[in-house]
């Protein structure tokens, strides 16, 4: 990424800050919207995901924290039909993020401060076997690298 592609992608965060009214207190977590937390979802959740925002070598990325993900650069998130899934984003470089998984139609709050945190629940058995991307919804934020995969393996229970 070039300077000036840098200072866009600065800009735009910066205005997309600006422009959100971000309530969430540091270190408080931040629920994602109704489509992440399906109704009458009364399983406990069977695996976790924790990520967190970085830049690495001039790219805007996720980076796994824990687990066989530890210090990943967007990770594959591999979950079975059926699971129940958390994905937890922690923002650690003060731009706005989000994740969203728009083939599931589920997404985190936003997060814009250090320390902020977002989650979002939801149940793989509305997914086929597949990949499905997921990507931070802040101008430039795809296209500079914040994107990796969920993958739906196995076949369903």
């Amino acid at each position: 990424m070039n300077t000036t592609q840098r200072l866009t992608v600065i800009w735009l965060n910066l205005l997309a800050l600006f422009l959100t009214a971000c309530t969430t207190q540091p270190g408080e977590v931040a629920r994602a919207d109704r489509l992440a937390h399906p109704a009458g979802t009364s399983r406990s959740v069977t695996v976790e995901f924790s990520l967190q925002t970085a830049m690495r070598d001039g790219h805007i990325v996720y980076v796994g924290s824990g687990g066989g993900i530890e210090g990943v650069v967007n990770p594959d998130l591999v979950v079975q039909p059926g699971d129940v899934v958390r994905v937890i984003l922690t923002n650690t470089d003060g731009m706005l993020h989000d994740l969203f998984i728009p083939d599931l139609g589920v997404r985190t709050s936003p997060v814009a401060k250090i320390g902020e945190r977002a989650e979002m629940v939801f149940e793989a058995s509305d997914a086929p076997p597949g990949s499905y991307a997921y990507y931070c919804t802040s101008p430039g934020h795809r296209q500079a690298g914040q994107e990796g995969q969920l993958i739906v393996a196995g076949s369903a229970p």
